[in-house]
């Protein structure tokens, strides 16, 4: 019988949890899943840029309960640390502690590197089942009948199945004039190349590291710098000049009638009905009548430091109700998001998704207190970055950055944080671009690519599908929505995994 051959490209969070799925399926049944190769192609050798860092103040934004690779399995994340005796002893506390604690995110590298070693464990178990890693970056995928092949410098390979999970493209390159500066970091990761190059000024209480971006990128690059001892400034510019939020500490389930809207049969859902019951029910949740354009205009008229103590203060006393809401409600927008038209989308996307993403992505309480320590100590200043096209100048040894205020302020170092880039059109990647050129990808106006959200598959620039080419990850947003969170990633590998293994028993079966 013939060899069903699969390619994973990209071994990051995304690629280790369908290479466990699929291998967890694949074992289980060796009459039914026969003579299966799995080849896994990356050049990295970490689990992915979001856990290659060591600092210990690099936490989760979310709590263990959403970061199993088994999400119906809690206790998955238990037989992880009661494996290793040296993570038993420094992480002991997170033993059935699912819903407090943000533990550092080089303890998930970690879970998953112990995930990989679990499901290589599987495939041992089965007589014709096998797995070959390559250090090798695909520069090509190319369609011939029914198969792809896969193209690197080493040669080709062929494959019925290719799983396209290459994580995060570049950051956005809103400062092009800056790249090539020797000063300026176009991206903050890994951390230490980024400690590498400040050198021997972190000691020197006279640097001064300017930050561009106030999100959770920026708050990462704060609060690593001071665990490691970094003695000068930073100061944060962005355009609203907000702080994420703080995380709940606790949690509380909400059962949203957007459940049911996800699961109707309604072909298409307008973005006005959304917003209007997660209106309804955030003042169900709060238990009274809340003027939402009040609340958000507090926000934008309030200094980042007088907000970030206003939100602390409520972290400590009963929590925030409405981040339980929006944390239950991610499952359902997925459903939703598929079905409401491009315009809709593009006007959420350009009006309401920084508002989105401060609420939804927020920072934990812990480093929340760390931030506001290094900004009554006057370690940190939050900015509003000028509007006007001058607002960054560049000389030979620093780069200046106007304020709001149109103070200019001269940094030593300058680093981009404003985040990753959904834009395929603009991508240096050349895998991408090279799929693009085969016409067997097409670049989606919500961000990330066309697929079908029912199978994963990709769609090419006819709209048609490229059957067997599936993408999952943080690309799949114009379709899915909320795809940059690991536990949305975990669970589109837990149903490709069923879709592919569905397609190598049909293939069997025709034969």
């Amino acid at each position: 019988m013939k060899t069903k051959k699969i390619a994973i490209i990209g071994k990051g969070a995304s690629g280790r949890a369908i290479f466990y799925h699929l291998a967890k399926i694949i074992s289980s049944n060796t009459k039914k899943y026969s003579n299966i190769q799995i080849d896994v192609y990356d050049p990295r050798e970490n689990s992915g840029v979001a856990y290659s860092t060591d600092i210990e103040s690099h936490i989760l934004n979310m709590n263990l309960s959403s970061m199993t690779i088994e999400p119906d399995d809690t206790s998955h994340f238990n037989s992880f640390i009661q494996s290793n005796p040296e993570v038993l002893v420094n992480y002991s506390e997170y033993l059935d502690n699912y819903n407090d604690g943000n533990p550092p995110r080089k303890l998930i590298r970690q879970y998953l590197d112990f995930v990989m070693k679990e499901a290589l464990a599987l495939e041992k178990l089965h007589p014709s089942f096998s797995t070959t890693f390559f250090n090798k970056e695909v520069e090509n995928i190319t369609r011939h009948g029914n198969q792809y092949h896969v193209h690197t410098n080493n040669g080709v390979a062929e494959y019925d199945h290719i799983v396209l999970s290459i994580g995060n493209l570049e950051p956005k390159d809103h400062y092009k004039d800056l790249v090539g500066h020797e000063r300026y970091f176009s991206n903050p990761w890994p951390f230490s190349r980024l400690l590498d190059g400040i050198g021997s000024s972190l000691t020197n209480d006279k640097t001064v590291i300017g930050v561009l971006g106030s999100s959770l990128t920026a708050i990462d690059i704060a609060v690593g710098l001071k665990e490691k001892d970094y003695k000068g400034k930073v100061l944060f510019f962005s355009r609203s000049g907000l702080l994420p939020s703080i995380q709940s500490p606790r949690r509380s389930y909400y059962e949203s009638k957007l459940k049911h809207l996800s699961h109707s049969n309604k072909s298409s859902i307008k973005l006005e009905e959304v917003i209007n019951l997660i209106k309804s029910e955030l003042q169900e949740v709060e238990r009274k009548r809340i003027d939402f354009n009040s609340i958000f205009n507090e926000r934008y008229v309030r200094s980042a430091r007088e907000n970030l103590e206003h939100d602390i203060r409520g972290a400590n006393l009963d929590g925030f109700k409405y981040q339980d809401y929006f944390f239950n409600i991610s499952k359902y927008l997925p459903a939703i998001w598929e079905r409401i038209d491009i315009d809709d989308k593009l006007n959420f996307l350009a009006n309401n998704m920084s508002l989105w993403s401060t609420y939804r992505s927020a920072m934990p309480l812990q480093n929340a207190k760390r931030i506001n320590s290094l900004i009554q100590s006057g370690e940190l200043q939050i900015h509003k970055i000028a509007k006007d096209r001058k607002s960054i100048t560049i000389t030979d040894r620093a780069i200046s950055v106007k304020n709001s205020e149109n103070e200019i302020l001269e940094c030593d170092y300058t680093i981009n944080a404003t985040g990753t880039s959904l834009d395929t059109k603009s991508t240096k990647n050349r895998l991408l671009k090279n799929l693009i050129q085969n016409d067997l990808i097409d670049h989606h106006p919500a961000g990330g690519l066309h697929i079908n959200p029912r199978t994963f598959e990709v769609l090419n620039s006819k709209g048609n599908v490229s059957n067997n080419l599936f993408l999952i990850g943080s690309l799949t947003r114009g379709n899915l929505f909320y795809t940059n969170a690991y536990e949305a990633n975990v669970s589109q590998a837990k149903n490709l995994s069923k879709i592919i293994s569905n397609l190598i028993i049909k293939k069997d079966e025709s034969r």
